[in-house]
């Protein structure tokens, strides 16, 4: 049977490519600024009010790379939706940097 492995986390060059994106530091974000401490694809969507698929997207792509974690599933109108929080326990502080230093950038497009 096939298991899974558990994303390493990325490495610093990794993390900043994962984090060159802004929607990607619009979710990140909402939860570091305690928006959220679990949230779904479908929250983070209403919350920033942008198209779930590109919300969807961008979360799985944080999720792939460790950055959010998946921490429970819960079936909604036959669907699966998927719950997640920060990952990358030791570089938190790191990605409040990144997400620090781009804040002008981000506010002003």
């Amino acid at each position: 049977m096939f298991s899974a492995q558990p994303p390493m986390p990325p490495d610093t060059p990794e993390l900043i490519a994962a984090l060159n994106h802004p929607l990607r530091r619009r979710i990140l974000r909402s939860y570091l600024d305690g928006r959220f401490q679990t949230a779904s694809s479908t929250q983070l969507a209403t919350e920033m009010e942008m198209p779930l698929g590109n919300v969807a997207y961008h979360v799985k792509t944080l999720a792939r790379l460790g950055v959010l974690e998946l921490v429970r599933t819960e079936k909604v109108r036959g669907a699966e939706e998927r719950f997640y929080v920060v990952g990358l326990a030791d570089q938190v502080d790191c990605v409040r940097g990144i997400l620090e230093a781009c804040r002008a950038a981000d506010e002003s497009s």
